[in-house]
C-alpha cells in the first residue's frame, strides 16, 4: 500500500503540527513521513508502561533503545506480512489468520508456522492466534522433541539407549529445562558427563593394577584403614608426648593428665563417649618408646583400640598388646599408598552406575549419537524462529499503533484520552493528583537538565513491601506549593493500579500557575515578617530572661528610667504620630473614590513583575527536557500550556450534588474589625459617589471667598466724583 507521493494528515498540539495515523497507508508509508517531523528519535525499552516484550523485538539490536529507523522497519515488516495494514487500527490481540498475507513466501511460512502453534495448544481449528498464546512458552512447544534450543530430553531419543543414556546423565548431572518445560541436557552437560566417567575409569583401573601396593590387606583393606584412621592422631599424639618425656623428665606432670583435666572431667556425669574424657591423651604417657594397648587406655578411646588391634595390630605386630613405635611407622607406610589412592577418588556420583554400565557407556557411540540429537534440534532453529515471527506480528498488531502515536507523534498524551507510555501512574498527595509522572533511574542526574522544563517537579522515592523501589518526577500544574516540602509523604498508583509510599526528596522550583504568582510576594513578605517578629521575641525573651538572672544575682532593685529615656520614648511616639498623620494626610488628598483605584493599583505594582515572570515561563513550559532527562530523544518543542496544565493536575473538589453541612465546632472566632473595616470603605466609597453627583453637599468644602465689585466710571464725569474716588483708593489699599 505504499504510494510515491502519499498525504499526510497533521493536527496541532504542543504548538507544532505531529503526524496522524488514520489508515494503514499512513503506517505502510511511514518512511516517506519526513524525520525532521517526528516527535521523538528514540526511546528506552524500560521505564515506560509499555509491553517490554514488544519493545524488545523491535529492538533489534539489543541496546535497550528504540530508534526510528528501528520502527520504520517494524511498521514496513508488519505492513507486508498483512493483507490489509488497515486491521493495525484496530490494536486487537487477537492476529486472525486470514488477515496473514500469504501470497508471500515468509508470510506462508508465517501463517503456517501459527497453525502449528495453535495445535500444540490444542486449538488446531482456531481461526485466531493472540498475544497471550505465547504467555507460556513451553505450552507453545509443548510434546515437542525438537524445539532449537539446543536441549534434548528422553522424548528426543531414538532408541532406548539414548534415552537411558540421557536419564543416567540427568540423574548424574541434574539438567537444564527444555522449551517444552521438560528435563534436558545439553553439550556442556554431555561434555561434562562423559569425562566423569574417564577420570572414574582411570582411577578404578590404577587400584587394578597396583593391587598388591595399595590393598595390602587384600579384601580388608578398606576396614582396616577405617580402623586405622579413627585412631591414628591420638597414637600419633601418644608417641609425640612420650619423645618430650624422654627428652625431659621434669615434663611428666605436663605431658599426662593433670588433676584440673580430671577435675574438669569429673564434674558431671561422665561416660565413655564424654567428650571432655576423649580430649585426654589415649593412654598414660610412659618413656618407652611403646604404647601398650591391652591396659591403661583411656576409656573413651578402649573400643576404637580394639577393632584397631584386631584388624592391624595384629596382622603387623608380633603381640597385639603392644604397639612398637617402629611398628607404627610401619603401618603408616602400608596405609600411604591406599591413602592417596582414596583421596585421588574421582567419583563425581558415577559409580551408582555400575562398573559394567560404564563400561559399556565409554565403548559404544553413545556420546556422538547424543551430538547427533543435538545437531538435528539446532537445525529447525529456522523453523522455531517463525514461530518467534508469528509472536512479532501479533504483538505489532495489537501495539504498533499506540507505539506511533507515543512516538512519532505525541497524540497519546494532548488528546487527554487517555495515558502516554511515558506516564507511569498518579500521584496524590496535598488535596491533588499529579497525572504526569515519569519514571526516572536517578532523580539528582534527572534534575540536571528537567529545570529547563520550567515546570515545577517534585521527585519521590516510591516504596512498597516486597517490591523494588523506584524513583519518579511528578509535575504540579495546578494550586500553590505552600505545603509541598522535602520529607511529605503520598501515596503513588501506578498504571496496574498497585499503591506505593511516595516520599518527596526533591523539589524543582518553577511557576505553578498566574494566581500563585500574584500572592507569592504578599506570602514571601508575610513570612518574612513572621520570622522577624519570631526572632526578635526570641531576642526579647532572652534578654529578659538575662536581665532577670542577673538581677537575682546581684539581688539589686530594679532601677528608675531616668529622664533621658523618657525623653527618647516621647520622641519615637511623635515620630510614629507624625508618620501616621502624614499617611493620613495622604489618603485624604486622594479621595474616597480614587482610594480603593490607588490601593489596586499598588497591589499590582507588587504582584504585575511576579505575574509576568510566571506567565513568561508557564508559557515556557515544555515536556521535552522532562523526557531527554529520562533517556529519550525528543524531535519537538511539546509545549505544556495552561490550558493542558490545568487537565494534568486535578485539586480536591466536592462531588456533584453533595450536602454542605458549613458549621465547624472547632472553627477561629472570627474579628469584627475586618467587616467593620470593609462596610466603612463602601459607605465612604459610596458617599464620595453621592457627592460628586452633587445629591450630598461635600461637609469637607471650604466657602468661596467674594469677588470684588469693579466699578467703571465713565468719561466726562463730574470732577468731584472721580476725586473722592481716587481718594477713597489709596485707604483701600
Amino acid at each position: 500500500m505504499k504510494t510515491q507521493s502519499h498525504k499526510w494528515t497533521f493536527f496541532k498540539a504542543g504548538g507544532v503540527y505531529q503526524a496522524e495515523f488514520n489508515s494503514g497507508a499512513d503506517i505502510a508509508n511511514i518512511r516517506s513521513l519526513d524525520q525532521k517531523l517526528w516527535a521523538a528519535l528514540a526511546c528506552p525499552t524500560r521505564g515506560v508502561h509499555f509491553d517490554t516484550t514488544t519493545l524488545d523485538l523491535i529492538d533489534t539490536d539489543r541496546d535497550g533503545r528504540v530508534r526510528s529507523p528501528e520502527v520504520v522497519s517494524a511498521c514496513e515488516w508488519a505492513c507486508a506480512l498483512l493483507k490489509n495494514p488497515d486491521c493495525l487500527l484496530a490494536g486487537s490481540p487477537e492476529l486472525k489468520l486470514s488477515d496473514i498475507n500469504d501470497a508471500t513466501e515468509e508470510g506462508k511460512v508465517l501463517l503456517a508456522s501459527a497453525k502449528e502453534v495453535l495445535k500444540n495448544l490444542g486449538k488446531p481449528d482456531a481461526d485466531s492466534i493472540s498475544v497471550a498464546d505465547f504467555a507460556d512458552k513451553s505450552a507453545v512447544f509443548a510434546g515437542t522433541a525438537f524445539n532449537a534450543d539446543g536441549v534434548i530430553t528422553a522424548l528426543s531419543a531414538e532408541s532406548g539407549e539414548q534415552k537411558e543414556a540421557i536419564l543416567s546423565i540427568i540423574k548424574v548431572m541434574g539438567s537444564v529445562a527444555d522449551r517444552s518445560g521438560e528435563a534436558g541436557v545439553n553439550a556442556d552437560i554431555i561434555n561434562g558427563f562423559f569425562d566423569k566417567l574417564k577420570a572414574y575409569a582411570a582411577w578404578r583401573d590404577e587400584a587394578k593394577n597396583n593391587a598388591q601396593k595399595i590393598f595390602v590387606f587384600g579384601d580388608g583393606t578398606a576396614a582396616a584403614y577405617a580402623a586405622y584412621s579413627a585412631v591414628s592422631a591420638k597414637i600419633d599424639d601418644y608417641f609425640t608426648r612420650a619423645s618430650i618425656l624422654s627428652y625431659g623428665d621434669s615434663s611428666a606432670e605436663l605431658v599426662n593428665a593433670t588433676k584440673e583435666n580430671f577435675a574438669e572431667v569429673l564434674k558431671g556425669d561422665i561416660s565413655a563417649s564424654t567428650e571432655a574424657l576423649a580430649g585426654l591423651p589415649i593412654a598414660k604417657i610412659a618413656s618407652e618408646n611403646e604404647l601398650k594397648l591391652s591396659s591403661e587406655i583411656n576409656p573413651a578411646w578402649q573400643a576404637a583400640v580394639g577393632d584397631f588391634r584386631e584388624k592391624v595390630v595384629a596382622k603387623v605386630s608380633a603381640s597385639a598388646d603392644v604397639l612398637p613405635r617402629a611398628d607404627w611407622f610401619k603401618i603408616k607406610a602400608m596405609f600411604a599408598p591406599f591413602a592417596a589412592w582414596s583421596a585421588a577418588k574421582s567419583d563425581g556420583g558415577v559409580s551408582d552406575l555400575g562398573d559394567e554400565y560404564i563400561d559399556k557407556l565409554l565403548a559404544s557411540n553413545c556420546k556422538e549419537e547424543l551430538f547427533g540429537l543435538i545437531a538435528k534440534d539446532e537445525s529447525l532453529k529456522h523453523a522455531v524462529d517463525n514461530i518467534e515471527k508469528v509472536e512479532k506480528l501479533a504483538r505489532l498488531n495489537r501495539d504498533l499503533l499506540e507505539l506511533l502515536t507515543n512516538f512519532v507523534s505525541f497524540k497519546a498524551f494532548y488528546t487527554r484520552k487517555g495515558k502516554a507510555m511515558f506516564q507511569v501512574g498518579e500521584l496524590f498527595i496535598d488535596q491533588r493528583v499529579c497525572e504526569l509522572c515519569i519514571k526516572v533511574d536517578d532523580a539528582g542526574k534527572h534534575a540536571t537538565l528537567s529545570p529547563l522544563s520550567y515546570t515545577y517537579l517534585v521527585y519521590c522515592d516510591c516504596k512498597r513491601k516486597g517490591e523494588a523501589p523506584f524513583s519518579i518526577a511528578a509535575a504540579v500544574t495546578t494550586g500553590d506549593c505552600d505545603n509541598l516540602i522535602v520529607g511529605r509523604n503520598g501515596v503513588f498508583y501506578d498504571r496496574n493500579g498497585k499503591d506505593w509510599d511516595a516520599t518527596i526528596t526533591k523539589i524543582v522550583q518553577n511557576p505553578i500557575s498566574v494566581r500563585q504568582a500574584f500572592w507569592s510576594p504578599y506570602k514571601r513578605f508575610a513570612a518574612w515578617i513572621g520570622n522577624m517578629i519570631a526572632k526578635r521575641a526570641s531576642a526579647a525573651d532572652a534578654d529578659a530572661m538575662n536581665s532577670m538572672t542577673a538581677t537575682a544575682e546581684k539581688k539589686e532593685a530594679p532601677k528608675k528610667m531616668d529622664i533621658g529615656t523618657l525623653a527618647a520614648i516621647g520622641v519615637a511616639v511623635g515620630g510614629v504620630t507624625t508618620a501616621l498623620s502624614a499617611i493620613l494626610v495622604a489618603l485624604g488628598g486622594i479621595g474616597f473614590i480614587k482610594l480603593p483605584l490607588y490601593i489596586i493599583g499598588a497591589m499590582l505594582l507588587i504582584s504585575l513583575p511576579s505575574m509576568v515572570l510566571a506567565s513568561l515561563k508557564l508559557r515556557l513550559r515544555n515536556l521535552g527536557p522532562l523526557l531527554d532527562a529520562n533517556a529519550w530523544a525528543v524531535n519537538t518543542r511539546a509545549k505544556m500550556n495552561m490550558v493542558l496544565g490545568a487537565t494534568l493536575t486535578k485539586s480536591a473538589a466536592l462531588p456533584k450534588g453533595a450536602r454542605k453541612n458549613g458549621r465547624d465546632p472547632f472553627a477561629q472566632k472570627r474579628s469584627p474589625w475586618l467587616p467593620i473595616f470593609v462596610i466603612l470603605v463602601v459607605a465612604a466609597s459610596v458617599y464620595g459617589v453621592c457627592i460628586k453627583a452633587g445629591f450630598v453637599k461635600n461637609p469637607f468644602a471650604k466657602d468661596e471667598p467674594a469677588q470684588e465689585q469693579i466699578v467703571i466710571v465713565e468719561a466726562n464725569a463730574d470732577a468731584p466724583a472721580a476725586e473722592a474716588q481716587s481718594a477713597a483708593q489709596p485707604e483701600a489699599k
